[in-house]
């Protein structure tokens, strides 16, 4: 019941913009924090220690904690571009975090990310491959918030769970809006302004040419980084290790990309 106030708020940050297109990128994003912020304050769920031996003040883990939840909504945002690619993201995270939360102890974790799945899975079978229902914004940003939570519920409760097994585990979101915002700022434009020069949506246009293909593909590439880190969500070394590797791999795949994309004729 503490989660109801701030889900609902997250769920209408999207749900308002799908039915009614009524809500600037500014006013979602304060609905968004509204409901970052909520949350924090009715669970006390907060990371102020980041690993590596840093640790946050309480305030500035309060505001570190309201700019995750709100950056991993609007990562899940971005990546549902095509049937089953956000959903599968999602269920990937989900049961590597089910998994560290059992191996903690932690039952209500593991309850409330099984609810989602179960919810998730229902969706999934109408979604992949033929697109019969759609996220929306508002579910996107929904699963985004609840990810969020379940990442930061396991790093603030348990001192065993790295902060970096949480980054890691997020990392193809996480890093996929991260870069959109640097590329976009290179180029001088608006990290609010939508474009078409997302990964998977380069991966549909020069490898994989078909909707659900483009999902499967990034699915199996995104798999190994967000379930290997399960097996040692303690070391925060390796898990930083194993984003970095994501990064370089992420990069190199995306300048090959970009590198067809300018050569490919204009219509």
């Amino acid at each position: 019941m503490k989660l109801l106030f701030s889900v609902t708020l997250a769920f209408l940050s999207g749900i308002f913009e799908d039915f009614h297109n009524a809500l600037s990128p500014k006013t979602r994003l304060f609905l968004q924090l509204i409901a970052a912020l909520a949350a924090i304050f009715l669970t006390d769920a907060v990371v102020t220690y980041i690993g590596l031996g840093v640790t946050l003040p309480y305030l500035i883990g309060v505001v570190f904690s309201a700019f995750a939840i709100v950056g991993v909504m609007n990562a899940v945002n971005i990546i549902d571009g095509f049937n089953g690619l956000a959903s599968s993201i999602v269920l990937l995270i989900l049961i590597s975090f089910s998994i560290t939360a059992a191996n903690m102890g932690d039952m209500g974790i593991v309850q409330l990310n099984l609810v989602v799945v179960s919810a998730l899975c229902g969706f999934f079978v109408l979604n992949f491959p033929y697109g019969r229902i759609f996220l929306g914004d508002g579910g996107a940003y929904l699963l985004g918030f609840l990810i969020a939570l379940s990442g930061i519920f396991l790093a603030s409760n348990h001192e065993k769970v790295s902060p970096w097994y949480i980054l890691c585990v997020l990392i193809y979101p996480v890093w996929e809006v991260v870069f959109s915002i640097i590329r976009k700022k290179l180029s001088k434009k608006s990290p609010l302004e939508p474009d078409s020069y997302h990964l998977h949506m380069l991966i549909y246009r020069h490898i994989t040419k078909n909707n659900p293909a483009t999902s499967l593909f990034i699915a199996a590439f995104a798999a190994p980084f967000t379930l290997v880190p399960t097996l040692y969500p303690n070391n925060s070394g390796a898990n930083f290790l194993t984003a970095l590797i994501f990064v370089a791999i992420y990069t190199l795949l995306y300048k090959h990309l970009i590198s067809k994309e300018r050569c490919r004729p204009k219509a």
